[in-house]
């Protein structure tokens, strides 16, 4: 539960009806994978094209849950 979601390593952000959030943002290098997601959850979803090794741009704070299943 919380305002936003970040979904690491997201690919189809198939794990988008997991997450209670309001706003979904889905983490992934594989950009065919994130406009496809986008598609399928147009909603308060957002993708975000990164290389998940190097996420020290993201705010401190700025998430309220984070996924990662692999």
């Amino acid at each position: 539960h919380g305002e936003i979601g970040l979904d690491a390593g997201s690919a189809r952000f198939k794990n988008r009806p997991l997450f209670r959030t309001k706003t979904y943002y889905g983490l992934d290098y594989d950009h065919s994978a994130l406009k496809n997601g986008i598609r399928e959850y147009q909603e308060d979803t957002w993708g975000i094209f990164v290389d998940l090794c190097n996420i020290e741009s993201l705010p401190s704070n700025s998430v309220d849950v984070v996924v990662s299943t692999n």
